[in-house]
């Protein structure tokens, strides 16, 4: 088996004339211009209407370019067949469909026969992740990619399903809202955090070779640059791997690797250290305001999507919890506009003389009105760090836009939900570790 590295999360697999690629973000912004590639990538569309299938781990748009694959000819895709693990709601797939693509659901656990003996097994991580094993010519390679399987339990069921593995592809360096600019210290803990997960990882999984990727990308917007200032580079987790008893495997967009055979890694550490270096010379994206009048009308058509989507007495108990202040009133200001906001799900958006002090929340108006416009806004906003907040206002903004990134995964509130505890205990752990992570900064700088 035959791999060819393409760029961030994705590489093509081939055998026996069959060509799978992984998670095709070629080129492009991500999160809502908050994200760009940290280099440039190996293949562009045309080359993409040359493979037999693509896969996709889960719908964030630096794995899920609907750009990307609006740009491959439309003649081609006929030919190519989408694979996407079973969702309740279809989304990703009937998209596909529309463009013309072929399309397969993959049911967890399942192996699948791509043809030339090439075959894949896909399994979802909560919350809208999935790993995907490829299978062929006696190799055996695991796509972690960035889903989250990180626990002493999660990582020793995993192992016991996958036995033994000739490769591990897996994540490097956190991607998401890592504190306000004066959190540093926060950054480097996540930093140091992730290298342990690696480690992890590759000592769970014992696999012959480790290849680092899906964290190559840096934040590129002005209100979120300062949060690459800590992220780790692709060269500085090879020790880590080492380290575990695996080989480690650095590959640059468009090195080819033969699963199992040895790699020199000199060559892709030069080219990412002239990368990286050159960061700082890029000019940042810069976002147009949005008018107030725009935004309370997006506000408005954001709650009549809530309410239309899930169940109106379930939506009501949640707000009177008195544990967890859920789809409360939300005071915001937005420093691009110089306004205090309040949003609550009975009056809209409203401009007020004061903001509730006891937390803060502050971002600009495009960042709010993407939250209201997309169902993936506030999973966007929380990735790409468009925004300042505390730990109560972080809380908050959470609780109050989180039904929204429920609903974008196919999961409602209703009487299903209330038994869906792999997903509740997913989203209170994650919630958990990043207030967790807030109070500890905040206590350090006191």
């Amino acid at each position: 088996m035959q791999v060819r590295f393409v760029n961030h999360a994705s590489f093509v697999c081939e055998y026996g004339g069959t060509r799978l690629i992984s998670d095709p973000w070629l080129y492009g912004t991500a999160f809502n211009d908050g994200w760009d590639l940290v280099c440039k990538s190996a293949i562009g569309a045309a080359e993409l209407g040359e493979m037999n299938y693509i896969w996709f781990s889960h719908e964030h748009p630096d794995h899920f370019s609907p750009r990307v694959l609006q740009d491959v000819a439309s003649e081609r895709r006929g030919a190519i067949t989408v694979l996407y693990r079973k969702t309740r709601d279809g989304k990703v797939l009937g998209f596909c469909k529309k463009l013309g693509f072929n399309v397969r659901a993959l049911e967890d656990g399942v192996p699948v026969e791509l043809g030339g003996g090439l075959r894949v097994t896909s399994q979802h991580v909560p919350l809208f992740d999935s790993w995907l094993l490829v299978e062929a010519g006696g190799k055996r390679l695991l796509n972690l990619n960035d889903a989250v399987v990180q626990t002493p339990a999660e990582l020793r069921r995993l192992a016991e399903r996958m036995g033994s593995l000739d490769a591990l592809f897996t994540q490097f360096s956190y991607a998401a809202w890592r504190g306000n600019r004066a959190d540093v210290e926060l950054r480097r803990a996540d930093a140091r955090r992730k290298l342990d997960i690696v480690r992890a990882q590759v000592t769970a999984l014992a696999p012959r070779f480790t290849v680092p990727f899906a964290s190559l990308s840096y934040f590129s917007h002005e209100e979120n640059s300062f949060t690459s200032d800590s992220i780790n580079h692709p060269w500085e987790v090879l020790d880590a791997i080492e380290g575990c008893g695996s080989t480690p495997v650095l590959l640059y967009p468009g090195d080819v690797w033969s699963v199992g055979t040895p790699h020199d890694n000199h060559s892709a550490v030069e080219r990412y250290r002239r990368d990286y270096a050159g960061l700082a010379e890029r000019p940042l994206h810069r976002s147009a305001p949005v008018p107030f009048d725009a935004l309370a009308t997006a506000a408005q058509s954001y709650i009549q999507r809530i309410r239309a989507a899930n169940s109106g007495w379930l939506l009501r108990l949640l707000r009177l919890n008195p544990v967890l202040p859920t789809l409360r009133p939300i005071d915001i200001h937005l420093w691009d506009l110089g306004i205090d906001v309040r949003f609550s799900f009975d009056r809209g958006l409203e401009t007020i003389a004061q903001r509730d002090r006891s937390y803060d929340l502050r971002m600009g108006s495009d960042s709010l009105a993407f939250v209201f416009r997309q169902a993936w806004g506030i999973d966007t906003l929380t990735v790409n760090g468009r925004f300042q907040a505390d730990p109560e206002g972080m809380k908050r903004l959470v609780l109050t836009f989180g039904v929204d990134l429920l609903n974008n995964t196919g999961i409602a509130i209703g009487p299903a939900f209330l038994l869906d505890f792999p997903s509740i205990a997913f989203l209170l752990r994650v919630l958990r570790r990043k207030l967790e992570s807030l109070r500890q900064s905040a206590a350090a700088r006191a």
